[in-house]
């Protein structure tokens, strides 16, 4: 895999801080399922239903967190609120 990434620490350096940010954001995750799904076929097939699964519950669980934290961040706790800044 080594040769596939040697564009990316350019990549990095050279973009602006919104490349940058897509870039890390969005086209390395894509580039796994880019190369994955043409590589294993049926094993994307036979995995989607967990796929699927593991993705609303990831889902659910970002939700709650994001949730926790916007608690946290209204609370007038000192102890609670150190952790977070």
């Amino acid at each position: 895999m080594v040769p596939v990434h040697i564009w990316l620490p350019e990549a990095h350096v050279e973009a602006p801080t919104a490349g940058t940010v897509i870039l890390a954001g969005i086209a390395l995750k894509l580039e796994t399922y880019g190369f994955s799904i043409p590589m294993f076929p049926e094993a994307t097939l036979c995995s989607t239903p967990f796929i699927y699964t593991l993705c609303v519950i990831i889902i659910a669980y970002s939700i709650a967190h994001t949730n926790l934290v916007i608690i946290d961040m209204f609370s007038w706790k000192a102890s609670v609120r150190s952790p977070i800044f």
